[in-house]
């Protein structure tokens, strides 16, 4: 039995329990179905996903869709799913201002239109800041950004035959291993992954855990002059995650790979302290309305390491017992289409097999 404590309408684990997963893995799969129907419902006719709240920026519809293509095709919707199909025509438009919304749409359009994708890669690739080799927001923040810049690596290296400069994946390893910031108390990583995958060496298993801030340096007048502060789980998640895309796109120096070992240990070492689904990490507060998007960025990241057990803990069955138990009856997550594809794209990754 899981055993948690309720709290308002979501579900919190309280002591450990033994899940089994031949009982969940068909409520995942019931799930994502019901799932799915209800994000198709939610596509408007124009093929796109609105924001529900008023005066969007003019991106937020096309990364809203972004973030709904990736969520069906996680989800198990196929690549020619008529929403997906009637996405991809609505997204051949020029790029937005939002250098996230742009990120989205590229990502949404890699399967379907390749020549699309790469015609607005180039558009990503100017956007990049040479100094720090990350990418800001847009707008008025012009501070390049760890969540950004990882989602833009992860546009960049979705593209088929992108020809992506070494220097832009090396420039970020070298942001990334070098702008960490270690926390006081060692951790001994536990850490379980699937057999012959694992991202780090096996030793060592002491070291200190790193967190990185949310903005990379300053590259402009308009910014904030303050210096950085230390990101949010989302922060740290990024930046593993954009860690981990790296050795697949260039080759690598000692010296690159001995930064990238070091910079993915430690911050695994952070995650294995903050992951639990007990006590929720975004500095937004436990449970928070953006949980559900904590866990669509958590469950990718989880399968991108090919960890199976953090801490003991199995994630794919503690999170998808948690989302199916806060699923409304329409198929629905609470707060609409964008906490909706958090809650798929965690249960696309917890269903597929270690």
């Amino acid at each position: 039995l899981v055993e948690g404590l309720d709290r308002g309408r979501a579900l919190e684990f309280k002591e450990e329990s033994e899940l089994d997963a031949a009982k969940i893995a068909p409520g995942i799969d019931a799930a994502a179905g019901r799932g799915i129907d209800w994000l198709r419902k939610q596509q408007k006719p124009s093929g796109l996903w609105a924001a529900s709240h008023p005066n969007p920026t003019p991106g937020e519809g096309m990364g809203l869709t972004g973030l709904a293509v990736r969520a069906l095709l996680a989800a198990g919707a196929g690549p020619d799913d008529p929403a997906i199909v009637a996405a991809a025509k609505a997204l051949r438009v020029s790029p937005p201002p939002e250098t996230a919304a742009l990120c989205l749409q590229i990502l949404a359009l890699s399967l379907k239109t390749p020549d699309d994708a790469r015609r607005l890669a180039e558009e990503l690739l100017r956007r990049r800041d040479s100094r720090s080799g990350g990418w800001s927001a847009g707008g008025r923040t012009d501070a390049p950004e760890a969540v950004v810049t990882a989602l833009a690596l992860e546009a960049l290296a979705a593209v088929p035959d992108l020809k992506v400069p070494d220097e832009v994946w090396l420039s970020a390893l070298e942001t990334l291993t070098g702008s960490c910031v270690e926390e006081e108390t060692e951790v001994t990583l536990d850490l379980a992954f699937a057999a012959g995958a694992a991202p780090i060496a096996s030793d060592p298993k002491k070291v200190l855990p790193v967190s990185w801030p949310s903005r990379f340096g300053r590259s402009g007048p308009a910014i904030d002059p303050r210096p950085a502060r230390k990101g949010s789980f989302f922060t740290l998640a990024s930046a593993l995650k954009a860690l981990l895309i790296v050795p697949g796109k260039t080759t690598l120096e000692e010296r690159h790979r001995q930064a990238l070992d070091g910079a993915l240990r430690k911050g695994l070492a952070h995650l294995q302290l903050r992951w639990t689904l007990r006590i929720v990490p975004p500095a937004e507060g436990a449970w928070s309305p953006h949980h559900l998007e904590y866990l669509g960025l958590l469950g990718p990241l989880m399968e991108k390491a090919r960890i199976d057990r953090i801490a003991g803990s199995d994630w794919r069955l503690e999170g998808a017992s948690l989302l199916l138990a806060e699923q409304e009856g329409d198929g629905s997550w609470e707060g609409g289409v964008e906490q909706t594809a958090g809650a798929l794209l965690f249960l696309g990754s917890a269903r597929r097999s270690p």
